[in-house]
C-alpha cells in the first residue's frame, strides 16, 4: 500500500471495534451491518445505518490480500476488520461520479454504485455533488481540499472480461488518471455491476489487478473505471 496514507487518524471518542468481513472490504470505506458482529461496504446514498468505516490492520498484521480484508482468506476464514466508529478522524475513500472536486467542509455520502449485489463503501459529495449543504445520507465531513475532476473516470481501450487481472487504457487517459501502484479504483459497468480493486501494477497502458475482476467492462458501453482518492474526514 505504498501509494497510500494509513486510513486512521485518531480513534475519537468511541475507539476501534473488532467485526468479521462479510465481503471484500478496502481500507476507508462506509460500512454497514450484514449478520451479528459481520460487516461490509454500502452500496449507495440510500444505505442506512452506517456503523463506522473499516481502517488499517493493527501493525504486524499481514492480510492475504494487500488493501483488503475479505470474507475467506487463504485459510477459508474471514478476516476481522478494524472498525473506527463516529467522531474518528480517517483517510476515506472518496470517487467523483461528475466534473467536481472536494472542498473542505464539504459533506460526504455513500457513492450510489453497481447493483444490489456491488457493497463497496466509497464516499462522494453529498446532496447531488452540493457537497456544502449537510443532508440526511451524509456520512462524513471532508477536512480537506482534493481535486477530483471528470479525469478521474476512463473508459478502459479493451474489454475486461469477469476474471481478468489487467485493464488495457490509452497512454492519453492512463496518464489522466494519474494512477500509483497501491492506488484503489473502481469499476462499474453500465448493467450496474461494481467492484472495489487496487492497482497491483502499472505500465504507461496497462493496469495489472490485486483481485481479479468481478466486473465485465465493455468499451462500446463506456464502461468505466475510477480513481479513487483517500480525503482527510470526520466520521460523523
Amino acid at each position: 500500500m505504498s501509494a497510500l496514507k494509513d486510513t486512521l487518524i485518531d480513534a475519537g471518542p468511541c475507539g476501534i471495534d473488532p467485526m468479521v468481513a462479510g465481503a471484500n472490504i478496502g481500507f476507508g470505506v462506509a460500512l454497514i451491518r450484514s449478520a451479528a458482529g459481520v460487516v461490509k461496504g454500502t452500496k449507495d446514498d440510500n444505505s442506512g445505518g452506517v456503523i463506522g468505516f473499516s481502517v488499517q490492520p493493527a501493525n504486524n498484521v499481514v492480510l492475504d490480500y494487500d488493501g483488503f480484508y475479505v470474507a475467506s482468506n487463504k485459510s477459508g476464514k474471514p478476516d476481522v476488520v478494524r472498525v473506527a466508529r463516529g467522531g474518528a478522524k480517517i483517510n476515506a475513500l472518496v470517487i467523483a461520479k461528475a466534473n467536481t472536486s472536494i472542498q473542505d467542509g464539504d459533506y460526504l455520502e455513500c457513492a450510489p454504485l453497481g447493483n444490489a449485489a456491488s457493497y463497496i463503501g466509497v464516499l462522494n459529495e453529498a446532496g447531488s455533488n452540493a457537497g456544502e449543504t449537510r443532508v440526511n445520507t451524509a456520512v462524513a465531513q471532508a477536512l480537506e481540499e482534493c481535486t477530483i475532476t471528470s479525469s478521474s473516470y476512463k473508459t478502459p481501450a479493451s474489454n475486461v472480461a469477469i476474471g481478468d487481472s489487467a485493464i488495457t487504457f490509452t497512454a492519453q487517459n492512463l496518464a489522466l488518471l494519474n494512477l500509483s501502484e497501491g492506488d484503489y479504483i473502481v469499476l462499474e459497468d453500465v448493467n450496474g455491476n461494481a467492484m472495489l480493486n487496487r492497482v497491483k501494477s502499472l505500465t504507461s497502458t496497462v493496469i495489472t489487478l490485486e483481485l481479479p475482476s468481478t466486473v465485465a467492462l465493455t468499451v462500446s458501453d463506456s464502461d468505466l473505471v475510477y480513481k479513487v482518492f483517500q480525503v482527510k474526514a470526520r466520521v460523523l
